[in-house]
């Protein structure tokens, strides 16, 4: 991950930015980007960019950033990567835009030179950027298509500013969380922050697939993705083609996330869903590979250790094992960094602080996961409960009675039900809803019983 910056006084007449204020901003990122930072003033100051850098891609200085393009009309920072950068570079060439493409952040520079805000459809990766037009005195911010890389922004209605970091731009401004209902009633009901929300009035997060135009007259704000569209397009898939159309789509992803000027690690559990990756992995590259498997000391040598069977994996695809333990010792001494360096409240996210950490132990700065599987597919032995919670549905609404009695007549019993039965009955009317009773934590409903 990179940490990017930018601060941007958009009104005619504007005074130039706060320079001190960009540099307070970039520094409070310095852990995101450790191989380097940079900075970039245009000619009127009206607009300030910064840049950490962490290197995958051209390692070299000239991948560094802030980067402009050769005539210095467009200058970008940019977190994240392009897979498909070395096909879109050919692209540019046969275009026109000949040339050197050394990086995918150039890439974006010429795709943005050469398509404008339509290039987004065409990046394959994840990525948070925020583009300067010189000539139009435009800035152009955008996130990808699922929202894997963060973009935060605050406008007080003269200056916008943007960061990589939550934190970074409430401390620069000493804006304290407030708590908005939004914001407190998606972490009380689902465990996080759901964007565009954050625990702080006036600071949002730019939505997964959208991007902005600001410059002196407006700002616009537009989807660009929609995940519902594709859904509609993957309906229309015939099922007998199914496994066949999976197994191409995770090769090809596989194959993507290699594209790295550094070495790509895995992070192995004994799961179906890092153990397909791992496999596909193996047949992507013949380079020797660290796969990296996270125990706790309370479950080691015991059925839940998943090192037994990522260690039998990954001597049959002859990588490089490391079970990395973690004892009750370190956690409690991690605990206070893991809430420091959470950027918004969750439930989630211990195990991956680990994960990191034994990533960074290896000397690695890449990895590939299985995160997202069991969520993608209906891993998870919970999600067998959305189907039963639909039919149950219809049934407590023809006889509402229902939910209470079986939960009075559990009671007395001293059998354990949840008393989300109750709530069944309202609101898993569809899938949608099922899932929200499966996955919710909270309910005013449930609090007032």
């Amino acid at each position: 991950m990179c940490g990017i910056s930018a601060i941007y006084n958009y009104t005619e007449g504007a005074k130039p930015i706060d320079q001190v204020l960009l540099d307070r901003l970039d520094k409070l990122q310095t852990f995101r980007g450790p191989d380097g930072n940079g900075r970039f003033i245009n000619s009127s100051r009206s607009l300030g960019l910064a840049h950490r850098r962490l290197s995958i891609i051209d390692i070299t200085e000239t991948g560094a950033q802030p980067m402009s393009s050769p005539n210095g009309r467009y200058t970008i920072t940019f977190n994240g990567e392009i897979y498909n950068f070395k096909e879109l570079a050919e692209e540019l060439v046969r275009a026109g835009l000949d040339r050197p493409y050394t990086s995918d952040t150039s890439v974006i520079l010429g795709m943005y030179e050469h398509l404008g805000a339509k290039m987004l459809s065409r990046l394959v990766g994840m990525y948070a950027l925020v583009i300067w037009d010189e000539v139009e005195k435009c800035l152009f911010a955008a996130r990808d298509s699922y929202g894997i890389k963060p973009l935060f922004y605050f406008n007080d209605g003269n200056r916008i500013l943007f960061a990589s970091r939550f934190k970074a731009l409430a401390q620069v401004l000493g804006m304290e969380a407030d708590w908005p209902l939004e914001g407190e009633d998606a972490f009380l009901m689902l465990g996080s922050v759901y964007e565009p929300s954050t625990v702080v009035s006036g600071i949002n997060m730019l939505g997964a697939g959208h991007w902005m135009m600001a410059d002196s007259k407006e700002i616009r704000i537009e989807k660009y993705f929609s995940l519902s569209n594709q859904f509609e397009i993957l309906t229309n898939i015939k099922t007998d083609n199914l496994s066949v159309i999976v197994a191409a789509a995770i090769a090809e992803s596989v194959k993507r996330h290699l594209v790295s000027d550094v070495p790509v690690g895995l992070l192995l559990s004994s799961g179906i869903d890092s153990a397909a990756i791992a496999t596909v992995m193996r047949e992507q590259t013949s380079t020797d590979v660290t796969a990296i498997t996270i125990v706790y000391d309370d479950v080691s040598a015991g059925r839940q250790d998943e090192s037994i069977l990522a260690k039998k994996l990954s001597n049959q695809l002859g990588f490089r094992h490391v079970v990395r333990t973690v004892t009750k010792e370190e956690f409690l001494t991690d605990l206070p960094a893991i809430i420091r360096m959470m950027d918004q409240p969750s439930i989630d996210g211990l195990n991956i602080w680990f994960a990191a950490k034994a990533v960074k132990e290896q000397g690695l700065k890449v990895v590939i996961s299985g995160v997202g599987g069991d969520e993608l597919f209906g891993g998870y032995p919970s999600f067998s409960n959305i189907k039963r919670f639909s039919i149950l549905s219809r049934l407590f609404r023809c006889f509402p009675f229902l939910p209470e009695f079986i939960l009075i007549v559990a009671r007395i019993l001293k059998l354990r039900i949840s008393p989300k039965l109750r709530l069944i009955g309202r609101y898993a009317t569809s899938t949608v809803g099922a899932w929200l009773v499966q996955r919710g934590l909270w309910s005013p409903s449930l609090s007032k019983q």
